[in-house]
């Protein structure tokens, strides 16, 4: 039999309780044989009660009972009035010790439940407290008792809503507005609603009612709305107050409620006439209160593009309103928003925002506990990200103890229990992690979290794939409406079912994503579907494509380690050197000097022709890469290499240099770019022909085109924008070159060596000259990529030309053998 503490559970208060535990002999650590009962009843009677372990106990004690019931008369018959309880637990406990027993005092219940609701919210927390040593910690009583209370909130409107109904269906309209009020006196708008009572709410037509009666329904059913998340029926009957009672409005109400049309707005599509009002609203902060405020920049923050610069600021401004107005929980979730945009472009300043989310959460009261552990698990998530992973174990750990006991909270706290378990292995405690697991997998069982079972079976079909239990496990998925869990067995199938072509599984993937999408789901969801396209494409040898998917995954998580090594293999396949070391200089900002992405920024740096920065790459990598025999072997034969051709080590090895570009820096550029060229790249431009010789291979100056393209990105990266094939009136200038700072160059380039003649090559200067006038810039260069064996590096530019033009020659040595060879 199990009790629980009367002062903390719905109902009306019980009578006087003694009660006592009843033990074999004087053994200390034994579980007690019986539980007796003795308590008061209305008549002012007493009435007791035995809980026996077996019937055999039940018969050894039975008889004591009988002879307590058959001798009244106190202790042992000394007395003649009633037996009453007494703080020797009264005659009964004497009886029993005479007759060998032990007997202990208990106290009035088995168990205390405690419970707290958030009436803003309608989340309700509660916890379970074993009140003495012999009852089971784990009893399902208090969760009993929570879900109780959670359904009696929602039969409480759902009552209400068939009054309602009841009413309305027989044309009673004032009779349903009475129910209604009645309602509200009983706090029903202030707990959880439910959709059958905004349902009621809908139907109720306003149109005739006394003025304040319709301003009470429109009231009603916008905050039922508001809850239930129905912001188009929140948004017409906000617009509606607006326009029938302005008068009697506060300018805090009139922005409340401007702010709730401007959410429908949003929710319909209407993305700028949403941003617009709420922009207007916090226009002037002084007409708002801070609440308000807060509201407003939070729900900017939601609609602002990720990349939008004003995201960052908009979700400050609401955690700092939030903090204003007192309200820690929504100020922690405004900060949440700010480390999600921070951990792409400075980690450090995130770690230091989650680190201020977890010292504003107090961890007094249960929704308390929750908010917090739900800040320690988010912040064990990203520390993870950053590869954190002590830090994040002791976060995921602490979340876990947290929500251990809570009642309510179960599917987060088996979240928290895998978090955990997943950064124990991470630090190389696989006890802990085998204990987390377990504990998830055993309360997942118990209360049958269809999420978490779901999850259990999509884990299942990862480790071996089958057709027919990926069908089974999608139907159900279908039939509990989990998207996430939908997604992850269609990739799967796409992934794993040998039955299926190419075109079949990009097929189920795209038709995944799209659904995602429709649906409006996080990127969580979306991220392992573009993982998958993306894997599917190289699959395909489709590079190009997969490059694209792989940097959409970065865009949202930068840190995500298998996007990054597959865009960097994606960039090396086609030969996008110059791509490759901008993205890899950005990953080392971002995730600090790891010698694997230095070498691979050195190894990019040498192909795109820039050797003093793969040098310096290469150096660092091998000071950090000691315990990577075959990374130090590669990095210094790729450095061997690179020192041989002219590279130097640079002072800034990683963040490219910033400010101007002088024509003096890239025309060092240019020197070095052709130093490269010819050292590694000279015979690419040669196939050999059928005499013993060699000849040009096809499209030459496009290589070329591509080899300087490249080398200028991986040199100067945002200092140099880059525009090929520029259409310029009669013809197409080859590059045209903005520096930062200024300066604008043309540069064309031509090949020269036979069938190329020194007169084609010579045209360069005419074209250069003709995109001058069309691009208004006087500063161009030809550049030469010169295979005469006896003429090298003769001029071809004239001697005459306009005095406003500067045209500089640079000839780069491509001769597929040495003069005389």
């Amino acid at each position: 039999m199990e009790t629980v503490d009367p002062a903390s559970s719905p109902g009306e208060p019980t009578l006087p309780t003694i009660r006592f535990a009843v033990f074999e002999g004087a053994e200390s650590n034994s579980r007690p044989l019986a539980t007796i009962t003795i308590s008061k009843n209305a008549d002012s009677g007493w009435s007791v009660q035995c809980a026996a372990q077996s019937d055999a106990v039940a018969s050894r004690i039975k008889p004591i009972l009988d002879e307590f019931g058959a001798n009244r008369h106190g202790a042992l018959g000394q007395s003649a009035h009633p037996a009453t309880p007494s703080d020797d637990f009264g005659p009964l406990a004497d009886l029993l010790r005479f007759h060998g027993f032990r007997v202990e005092e208990l106290p009035a219940s088995d168990f205390q439940v405690n419970i707290q609701l958030d009436l803003n919210t309608g989340s309700m927390v509660g916890t379970q407290n074993a009140m003495h040593a012999f009852t089971s910690p784990d009893s399902p009583l208090g969760r009993k008792i929570v879900d109780a209370i959670a359904q009696s909130f929602a039969k409480g409107s759902d009552d209400l809503a068939i009054e309602v109904d009841a009413l309305l269906d027989k044309n009673e309209i004032n009779e349903a507005v009475e129910a209604i009020k009645r309602g509200a006196d009983k706090a029903a708008f202030s707990l959880p609603p439910t959709k059958k009572l905004l349902s009621s709410l809908v139907r109720l037509d306003v149109s005739a009612l006394s003025n304040a009666d319709r301003r009470m329904i429109r009231d009603a059913r916008l905050t039922v709305a508001q809850r239930l998340g129905q912001h188009e029926i929140a948004g017409k009957d906000a617009d509606a107050l607006l326009i029938e009672d302005p008068a009697t409005l506060t300018t805090e109400q009139i922005a409340s409620l401007r702010t709730i049309i401007a959410i429908a707005a949003i929710k319909r599509g209407n993305r700028e006439t949403g941003l617009s009002t709420l922009y207007d609203l916090v226009k002037d902060p002084n007409e708002l209160g801070p609440e308000s405020r807060a509201w407003a920049w939070r729900n900017i923050s939601m609609v602002l593009d990720p990349k939008d610069p004003g995201l960052r600021r908009a979700n400050q401004l609401s955690a700092d309103a939030f903090l204003e107005a007192g309200n820690k929980h929504e100020a922690g979730k405004s900060l949440m928003g700010l480390v999600n945009i921070l951990m792409n472009h400075d980690p450090v300043e995130a770690i230091k925002t989650l680190n201020e989310i977890v010292q504003l959460l107090d961890q007094d009261g249960l929704l308390d506990r929750r908010v917090r552990a739900a800040a320690l698990h988010a912040r064990a998530n990203r520390l993870a990200r950053l590869n954190k992973h002590e830090d994040a174990f002791k976060d995921a750990a602490e979340a876990v103890a947290l929500s251990r006991n809570l009642i309510g909270i179960e599917a987060e706290f088996v979240s928290s229990l895998h978090l955990a378990a997943i950064e124990a292995l991470h630090v190389g405690d696989s006890a802990a992690a085998d204990a987390y697991e377990t504990e998830a997998e055993s309360l997942t069982d118990e209360l049958k979290l269809s999420h978490f079972q779901l999850a259990q079976r999509t884990s299942t079909l990862a480790q071996e794939f089958d057709a027919n239990l990926a069908e089974a496990l999608l139907q159900d998925a279908e039939a509990a409406n989990n998207l996430e869990i939908i997604a992850a067995v269609r990739i799967l199938q796409a992934t794993g079912d040998a039955s299926l072509g190419d075109i079949a599984r990009l097929e189920i993937l795209e038709e995944t994503r799209n659904r995602i999408v429709a649906a409006k789901g996080r990127d969580a969801m979306l991220q392992p579907v573009r993982m998958a396209m993306a894997q599917q494409l190289l699959r395909m040898k489709q590079n190009r494509r997969a490059e694209k998917w792989f940097r959409e995954i970065l865009d949202v998580d930068a840190f995500d380690g298998f996007a990054r090594n597959g865009l960097i293999d994606c960039l090396w396949e086609t030969e996008q050197w110059g791509d490759a070391a901008i993205f890899l200089r950005k990953q080392l900002t971002l995730r600090g000097d790891l010698p694997g992405l230095m070498f691979a920024l050195g190894k990019s740096l040498f192909e795109a022709g820039d050797l003093s920065g793969a040098v310096t790459a290469l150096t660092k990598s091998l000071a950090s890469a000691s315990k990577d025999e075959n990374l130090r072997k590669n990095a210094t034969e790729l450095r061997e290499r690179a020192l041989q051709l002219g590279g130097t080590v640079l002072p800034t090895p990683l963040a490219p240099t910033v400010g101007e570009v002088t024509r003096a820096e890239f025309e060092l550029a240019l020197n070095d770019f052709a130093r490269f060229i010819a050292a590694e790249k000279r015979m690419t431009f040669w196939v050999p022909d059928k005499k013993g010789g060699h000849k040009w291979v096809s499209s030459p100056e496009a290589r070329a085109q591509d080899f300087l393209h490249t080398f200028l990105k991986a040199r100067f990266d945002s200092r140099a924008e880059l525009f090929e094939e520029i259409g310029t009136g009669a013809g197409r200038l080859d590059l045209y070159v903005k520096l930062s700072g200024g300066l604008s160059i043309i540069i064309e380039l031509k090949m020269c060596g036979a069938p190329y003649s020194s007169t084609y090559a010579a045209a360069g200067e005419d074209q250069i000259r003709h995109y001058m006038d069309n691009r208004n810039t006087n500063l161009g260069y030809l550049v030469v990529f010169d295979a005469r064996i006896n003429t090298f590096s003769n001029t071809l530019l004239s001697t005459t030309g306009g005095s406003k033009h500067t045209i500089i020659e640079r000839f780069i040595d491509v001769k597929s053998r040495v003069k005389g060879g």
